[in-house]
């Protein structure tokens, strides 16, 4: 039979791993990320990473922001400018490839 001081450990790591997972899931809902897939992933990752993918998620995850990285929200089609005065949106809704390509060569 194991030691008491490693079903002690276990305990502290599974409720640090809900911790965490919880801090970044109502983080994300506040921030959303830029591709939907991550506001899952975040938090899963937490569960085994516990403080290392929270330090990981403030340095690197909060800047796949939409408002931190100036991105168009794609389900809306909301054209967002740049720091140049160009306007980028989604130009994937309703159109074929082909002018998606002349809307790059614009660009």
């Amino acid at each position: 039979m194991p030691p008491t001081w490693l079903y002690v450990l276990a305990w502290i790591s599974v409720l640090l791993g809900i911790a965490c997972a919880a801090y970044i899931a109502l983080d994300v809902r506040k921030h959303p990320q830029h591709m939907d897939i991550m506001n899952y992933v975040w938090p899963l990752c937490a569960l085994l990473g516990h403080v290392v993918i929270v330090l990981f998620y403030l340095k690197y995850g909060r800047l796949a922001d939409r408002h931190v990285l100036r991105l168009p929200d794609v389900l809306s089609g909301q054209l967002v400018a740049d720091q140049e005065g160009h306007q980028r949106g989604d130009v994937m809704q309703g159109v074929d490839i082909l002018s998606f390509a002349s809307e790059l060569d614009r660009v």
